[in-house]
């Protein structure tokens, strides 16, 4: 599914884990109690998505664009987010045990 359009669907309860979605645009997409663990979501465009209290352990968002998104209570135990703008983020609270930040913004 890498560079696939899905904006603005309706995907709430899809398991998502483990697959390929690089370069996809997940703009504004729905993915309330869906599941994302080990998916790949390299250079993805995730801008305005509520990625709350999901389980995002072992993701790769290298690159990814996080503007917008929601990752409050999320789970991002060993995710790869190199390079990913989390300016003016609180992350507060987060556990990020193995998480990768190698370039990440984090100001």
């Amino acid at each position: 599914l890498s560079g696939v359009d899905l904006s603005k669907r309706d995907m709430r309860g899809f398991d998502l884990s483990k697959v390929n979605l690089s370069g996809a645009n997940l703009r504004g997409a729905l993915l309330a109690k869906a599941s994302l663990s080990g998916a790949v979501l390299h250079g993805a465009d995730l801008s305005g998505v509520d990625l709350s209290k999901l389980d995002l352990s072992g993701i790769d968002m290298s690159n990814a664009n996080l503007s917008g998104a929601n990752l409050t209570g999320a789970s991002l135990k060993g995710a790869n987010m190199t390079g990913v703008d989390l300016s003016k983020r609180d992350l507060r609270g987060f556990d990020l045990t193995g998480v990768n930040l190698t370039g990440a913004n984090l100001s």
